[in-house]
């Protein structure tokens, strides 16, 4: 079954035509590849198999532009959320924190990584995937740096040239890392499951330091429960 899926899947290759419309170009979808996806998902259809990649990818019917589009839809209703809840509640907030500069910047990454992973459900190929998983990846690295820089105002009357050299610390070791996690995924090896575990253990220091943040605040008579959560969700959502 599957050899007689691959050669209709050739034959489909060599003889179907597909057209690249506009829409297509926007997310830098090739003819190439638009002609893949269609003989991917045509001859699963065909044969009743779903289990077969083509690339790396299972087939998908197109809708809409977009391969996956449940997928895709839900990070675009990420940046949706995250773009009102970001101007109704924090950005004027925002202005009079001392760090607030730091949340702006970190506002333009989450946006951007919504985006991204947006278009990479719609398209998949390597530059979207290329985005996705950097943005992603920056994201996580970025919030661990601003978790640490919140943890600070505390310990900087009491220890100015510790906490400056604490900060130059990690944003060193932060530029340092992301480098090599760039140059490791593009000129060595894409290996998910390294991107994964990384991934993870950003994520589950993020959890610590702002778990860290929080109790401080708390001690100092500052934001509640309802706030931390808040700020959890501007963070990293």
């Amino acid at each position: 079954m599957e050899k007689k899926f691959y050669s209709d899947y050739q034959e489909c290759l060599e003889s179907d035509q597909v057209n690249l419309k506009f829409a297509d170009k926007i997310v830098l979808r090739s003819l190439k590849d638009k002609l893949k996806y269609h003989c991917h998902y045509k001859c699963s259809k065909l044969h009743n198999i779903n289990h077969i990649k083509i690339d790396g990818r299972y087939p998908f019917e197109e809708l809409f532009y977009a391969m996956e589009f449940f997928a895709s839809a839900f990070p675009l209703l990420n940046l949706i959320v995250h773009v009102i809840f970001y101007n109704l509640y924090l950005k004027n907030n925002l202005k009079k924190s001392p760090i607030g500069h730091l949340f702006q910047i970190q506002q333009y990454i989450v946006c951007v990584g919504w985006l991204s992973s947006t278009l990479f459900h719609i398209n998949d190929i390597m530059t979207t995937r290329y985005i996705d998983y950097f943005t992603a990846f920056l994201w996580l690295l970025y919030g661990n740096y601003v978790s640490i820089y919140r943890l600070l105002p505390p310990f900087q009357d009491k220890y100015t040239i510790l906490t400056k050299v604490l900060v130059s610390a990690v944003s060193i070791v932060c530029v340092f890392y992301y480098a090599f996690h760039l140059y490791y995924m593009i000129f060595v090896e894409f290996n998910y499951k390294y991107a994964n575990f990384a991934g993870a253990i950003l994520f589950s220091i993020w959890i610590v330091l702002n778990f860290l943040i929080y109790f401080l605040l708390k001690k100092s008579g500052l934001p509640n429960i309802f706030c931390f959560i808040l700020l959890w969700l501007f963070v990293e959502h």
